[in-house]
């Protein structure tokens, strides 16, 4: 019997240091395929980076990118550790170029980083350096997911892959097409968001313990803010697939009141001082606020996307 199907393009862009990574992908969509084509009438097409350029042209450093098949690609995925470098010629700032390009088109964009260990002396210091930022703006976009291990990121990109194509295809998430591992993945929103919601508490015990000392020293309160920003931010991505839109709306602007306070310039009078442990009482507050409601939603077992 024969029927139509929807093929949905993945452009993948993998530097050459995340090989094990590359192999991965090609796995997990052969596997989606494997399980969800009949079901959904639905194919996935991995299109490497490097793919995109005309075969034609002898020597990377001529290499013109394909933007029309960038443009018909339904989905970007990209996976990074030491650098943006990728096998093309391109330069890294042509690379991030596309992706924000493909972002604002408005279509899903994918981006994990890898948190293995890297040693100082085996890498570019400055196109580490490029990456970091990269990374930074990526992670306040909430597009990044951090893994831990090769293990990890095929958990996490197949849970992913899976999300995003129901969300395109503005299916919900039937008994038909619902995941078998559905209960591990409630599981791990559990454990995503308490990890969330101890942290907070954590990082407000340590305000409140600097606040109260005696002498104050104003640059473990700006270090605990730092660590907190830093927290939140590596749980972007996790947090932004389970908490509702207003959370992560809230989330953001307490993290630009921290950057703020981050910068606020102390003075020796009272009030210079007065406002600053105000102000980051503010912050902590809203956020234990947030804890709250995620903790309601830990005992309802019910994660909103509205």
């Amino acid at each position: 019997m024969t029927f139509q199907a929807t093929v949905y393009r993945i452009l993948i862009v993998s530097p050459i240091d995340v090989i094990a990574e590359r192999k991965i992908f090609q796995e997990i969509i052969a596997s989606w395929n494997r399980t969800y084509f009949l079901k959904m009438k639905a194919l996935l097409f991995p299109v490497m980076w490097e793919e995109l350029f005309n075969q034609e042209m002898s020597g990377h450093p001529k290499a013109e990118l394909n933007l029309q098949n960038a443009k018909d690609c339904d989905i970007l995925i990209g996976v990074f550790w030491t650098s943006i470098e990728t096998d093309t010629g391109l330069a890294e700032s042509r690379t991030i170029e596309e992706i924000k390009e493909f972002q604002e088109s408005g279509k899903p964009v994918m981006i994990y980083f890898s948190s293995t260990p890297v040693e100082p002396g085996s890498v570019d210091l400055k196109k580490y350096g490029f990456l970091m930022k990269f990374m930074d703006d990526c992670l306040k976009q909430g597009l990044v997911e951090r893994y831990d291990s090769i293990l990890d990121f095929r958990e996490k990109l197949s849970r992913q892959i899976s999300h995003k194509i129901l969300k395109i295809r503005k299916m919900p998430e039937d008994e038909t097409l619902r995941d078998p591992n559905e209960a591990v993945k409630k599981k791990l929103n559990d454990m995503i968001s308490k990890k969330f919601c101890d942290f907070i508490e954590k990082y407000t015990l340590d305000w409140t313990r600097e606040k109260n000392s005696k002498p104050i020293n104003f640059d473990n309160g700006k270090k605990i803010l730092k660590d907190l920003k830093r927290e939140i931010l590596s749980l972007s991505a996790s947090i932004a697939q389970i908490f509702s839109k207003d959370i992560i709306k809230n989330i953001a602007v307490i993290i630009s009141k921290t950057e703020d306070l981050q910068k606020y310039r102390l003075y020796l009078d009272p009030k210079s001082i007065r406002d600053f442990w105000k102000m980051g009482d503010e912050i902590f507050t809203s956020l234990n606020s947030i804890a709250g409601k995620v903790r309601q939603d830990i005992h309802r077992n019910t994660f909103s996307k509205d």
